[in-house]
């Protein structure tokens, strides 16, 4: 499923066809940016993908990959997988692709333990990665408006559960 745009689409289709939901659509999933990025990203046949080694170490943020949506990673599958999905489904419901928000994506990228240590002891690095994060956002963002589907943003690292109001602000 994670890389084949066409097996997404016939998830999709299923999905709709068995459960009439009220809107069908794709995800670049909590990994799909850090792996665009460089993370290697470990796939098991009955798991959902997860981190295996992040692509940056904080001190290394000067060289965070802008990415390029169209050819990087898993980014073009699911474009082209959120295309077809669109075109086949998007006449009966709506069709949407969710975004990874900036903090999950660094985590994602650093490794989660990296990114609380680095906001507190090295911000200005973390501020760095994450205006990289929000870019390339930016650019598949951009994909999505192109492709005329709705846009959903999942952030789960930015909870409160691991960090407080003002460190959200902060950053």
């Amino acid at each position: 499923y994670y890389h084949s745009s066409e097996k997404m689409c016939q998830l999709e289709e299923w999905l709709f066809a068995n459960f009439r939901s009220d809107g069908v659509g794709l995800s670049t999933t909590l990994r799909g940016m850090a792996e665009a990025m460089g993370s290697e990203i470990k796939y098991s046949p009955n798991n959902i993908a997860q981190l295996k080694t992040p692509a940056l170490k904080l001190k290394d943020v000067d060289g965070a990959k802008l990415v390029d949506v169209d050819k990087d990673g898993r980014l073009p599958i699911i474009l082209e997988g959120l295309r077809m999905v669109k075109q086949k489904l998007g006449h009966l419901t709506p069709v949407s692709g969710t975004v990874t928000g900036p903090f999950t994506v660094a985590a994602m990228v650093l490794g989660t333990e990296q990114l609380m240590i680095g906001m507190i002891k090295k911000p200005d690095k973390v501020k760095q990665l994450l205006d990289v994060i929000v870019e390339n956002n930016n650019r598949y963002i951009q994909r999505l408006i192109d492709l005329g589907v709705g846009i959903g943003f999942a952030d789960p690292v930015s909870s409160t559960s691991l960090l407080s109001v003002e460190q959200y602000k902060e950053f």
